[in-house]
């Protein structure tokens, strides 16, 4: 696969169930890097395969983490988290 690409993740069973971020990269630089986000809020689960768009999957995750998130950002939100 070449290029970069970001993508909504189509539902994954229950027993695949990851919350958090979770980046796969190989140590050779020639392979693939990938990573997954899944939230506990259920308003985000993406994917993004080639450096370049993990980097700004990471970026974003870190944004809807500490900014958009309403499991965090919300006051009874905090408390459940």
């Amino acid at each position: 696969m070449t290029g970069d690409t970001t993508a909504m993740v189509p539902h994954r069973p229950p027993e695949q169930l990851f919350f958090g971020l979770h980046v796969i990269a190989p140590p050779d630089w020639s392979a693939l890097t990938r990573a997954t986000v899944l939230c506990r809020c259920g308003a985000y689960d993406r994917e993004a395969r080639g450096r370049a768009a993990v980097l700004r999957l990471v970026a974003d995750w870190d944004h809807h983490r500490t900014q958009t998130c309403p499991l965090r950002t919300t006051q009874e939100g905090t408390h459940a988290a």
